[in-house]
C-alpha cells in the first residue's frame, strides 16, 4: 500500500516518525523502519565514527525531510520493534535504492 505522508522525526538512518496521510481528512502518525536497509554501527567513544553517523543522519534528514513523500508500507503489519517497514518513492525510484547506490546505507543480505 501506498499513501502520502512526511516524515516528522528522523531518530537514526533508519527509523523515523511519519505523518500518514489515510485520506478523506484522515491522518495517522506512527514510527516506521527502512525496509532492507542497514547504517553502520559506531562507537560513540570514537568520534571519527560518531561524526560518520550524524553525517549519515543529516544527509537522510534533508533528503526526506519536509517533504511531501509518498510512503510505501512494505508490510501491514508492526515488527518485533513496534515499527512497520517502509520504503520512500523519490521520483520513480525508492529511497533505499538511492541510499545504497551512493553508498550512504548499506543493504541487507537476506
Amino acid at each position: 500500500m501506498i499513501y502520502a505522508g512526511k516524515i516528522t522525526k528522523v531518530f537514526d538512518p533508519i527509523n523515523y516518525e511519519v505523518l500518514v496521510d489515510m485520506g478523506l481528512g484522515i491522518t495517522y502518525t506512527c514510527k516506521v523502519k527502512m525496509a532492507g536497509v542497514k547504517y553502520k554501527k559506531y562507537n560513540k567513544d570514537d568520534n571519527n565514527e560518531y561524526e560518520e553517523f550524524l553525517n549519515t543522519k543529516d544527509v537522510i534528514k534533508n533528503e526526506l525531510c519536509g517533504k511531501d513523500l509518498m510512503i510505501k508500507f512494505v508490510t501491514d503489519y508492526k515488527d518485533k520493534s513496534g515499527k512497520y517497514l517502509v520504503d520512500f518513492l523519490i521520483g520513480d525510484r525508492l529511497a533505499s535504492e538511492n541510499f545504497i547506490s551512493s553508498g550512504i546505507l548499506q543493504s541487507i543480505v537476506t
